[in-house]
């Protein structure tokens, strides 16, 4: 069996001991049913990856002991994706799950002429993003950003390149 992989929110080097959170906690002892001298796997979403072993198995506040403690550099090439919301959640939820799977850097929720739909679940969807760098081992997590109009994206942009994708059948 692999070692499990979780995320803290916040992590300072100097830290060598850490309480999860209870969400966290709960689910290493009493879901996995881990006990004292396991270990686990913890990234803050910055480049941290670290090893560490559980020390007190408190199912609602577990310390672990941080024993390893490894830096991923970003790669210097960053990828922003903006997409407008989509009418079905799911989608977009699928959308912002694969796009963090595959290591975008950034993700851009447009609001756009036609957009219908304007609601935007900021937590709902960190936490997808959460789950997908997890899910893939990752430890960066990208940037999700408020909604923002498709103009002001595009004007605010730093990017060199831009592209968009269509898929219109007239001409390109």
């Amino acid at each position: 069996m692999s070692t499990p992989f979780f995320y803290i929110a916040e992590y300072r080097s100097s830290d060598k001991i850490i309480q999860l959170d209870e969400d966290t906690s709960r689910h290493v002892v009493s879901v996995l049913r881990m006990t004292i001298g396991e270990q686990i796997l913890l990234t803050d979403g910055k480049g941290s990856m670290l090893t560490a072993e559980i020390t007190d198995g408190h199912r609602k506040r577990c310390l672990v002991t941080v024993i390893e403690e490894k830096f991923k550099k970003k790669e210097a090439r960053k990828i922003t994706i903006a997409i407008s919301l989509l009418k079905n959640a799911n989608r977009f939820e699928w959308f912002i799950e694969k796009a963090t799977e595959i290591g975008i850097s950034e993700i851009i929720p447009l609001i756009c002429e036609r957009t219908e739909k304007q609601k935007f679940r900021f937590e709902r969807m960190q936490g997808i993003c959460i789950s997908a760098m997890l899910q893939s081992q990752q430890v960066w997590l990208p940037v999700l950003q408020e909604p923002v109009s498709f103009k002001k994206a595009v004007e605010e942009s730093t990017h060199q390149q831009k592209f968009i994708a269509h898929c219109m059948d007239d001409a390109k």
